[in-house]
């Protein structure tokens, strides 16, 4: 049985459930201290990668504000995948 290193580093099961498809459509969330009352609680972007140089969370890209993102609060729409504008 092949083990992955964090199962032989912590004693525990792997999981994936936070993996996403590459390009695929997702929604992050957005801070209440950045938006307005009537403002929407999450932007649509496309799923990037993983955090750099070993930080938490994901890289998406906003095109509507042309902005890169980094979050570990997003969800993941994995039957829409997106290309760059």
């Amino acid at each position: 049985r092949l083990e992955v290193p964090y199962a032989l580093w912590s004693g525990k099961e792997a999981t994936y459930d936070r993996l996403g498809i590459f390009r695929c459509e997702a929604y992050v969330f957005i801070p209440q201290e950045i938006r307005t009352k009537l403002a929407p609680q999450a932007t649509k972007c496309i799923f990037l990668s993983y955090g750099i140089d070993g930080e938490f969370g994901y890289m998406l890209w906003d095109s509507k504000n042309q902005n890169l993102i980094q979050s570990s609060d997003a969800i993941f729409n994995e039957d829409s995948i997106l290309f760059l504008n």
